[in-house]
């Protein structure tokens, strides 16, 4: 029995430490709240993962005075979710960094060639199609000018107490039956004080309140139309704070991420 415990233990510490070491490699690849504060003029991170490890993540990097985002939910979670997170952060970097590509729609691509194939090596007998749903953008402060390319995913802009919403492409950034079609890169003029807000679906998909419904994208227009003249830091709390309430005990369904940017 003492033999059997002892195994049982050592295992239970293995996978633990496994899952720790996950979420440490993530969170070291994620950018810091340093380089948001070095490069925006105010921002505002939401970050909560559900599980120890998240599907969700977040990049940034400054290049010839643009500075470029991507907000991204992996198809999976936990472990593999950060997984396959932190190798979508480093093929951002090499597509960047490397390669020098920096339009929007070239970038996700690129991403998409690059997930493709390392998810699929020559000789595999399984098409595996994880991969991410994302928004990436380049912000040009000097033109003020806002260059995007989504996959799946929008994001809102909000303007003068109206919202408006982002275009997208129907597609992840991952296999399948639509693979070989471009993403597309539009184009946003910017104005002073315009508030950039890009989030996962996890805010929205939380189940809550009195009856236990979804959230919804609605209301998260509402909540955001509401606050959007506070401080960020202020908005952050006021999103955290009424998801919290209204989740009410109940399981969190999703890994839940929203990014705020003032211009």
């Amino acid at each position: 029995m003492k033999h059997q415990k002892d195994l049982i233990e050592n295992k239970n510490k293995e996978i633990n430490d496994s899952v720790n070491y996950a979420q440490r490699s993530q969170q070291s690849n994620l950018t810091s709240d340093a380089y948001f504060e070095t490069h925006t003029r105010d921002f505002f991170i939401l970050f909560n993962p559900r599980d120890f490890a998240s599907g969700d993540f977040y990049w940034a990097l400054e290049n010839e005075k643009r500075l470029m985002v991507m907000t991204a939910d992996c198809t999976c979670h936990g472990v593999l979710g950060a997984l396959v997170s932190m190798m979508g952060i480093n093929f951002l970097n090499k597509i960047v960094i490397e390669h020098q590509i920096i339009d929007p729609a070239s970038v996700l691509n690129q991403l998409r060639n690059d997930i493709i194939t390392a998810l699929n090596p020559l000789g595999s007998l399984v098409e595996t199609k994880d991969g991410m749903d994302c928004s990436f953008f380049s912000l040009d402060f000097d033109k003020m000018t806002l260059r995007y390319a989504n996959a799946n995913n929008r994001f809102y802009i909000i303007r003068n107490h109206k919202v408006s919403m982002s275009e997208l492409n129907k597609m992840p950034v991952g296999a399948g039956h639509i693979s070989n079609n471009p993403f597309t890169t539009f184009q946003f003029d910017l104005l002073p004080n315009d508030l950039i807000i890009t989030f996962t679906d996890g805010y929205a998909d939380q189940f809550g309140g009195a009856n236990g419904k979804k959230f919804k994208y609605k209301k998260l227009e509402e909540l955001l139309l509401l606050h959007s003249k506070l401080p960020l830091r202020e908005l952050k709390a006021k999103l955290k704070t009424t998801i919290d309430r209204r989740r009410q005990g109940l399981e969190q369904v999703d890994d839940i991420r929203i990014v705020g940017i003032k211009i």
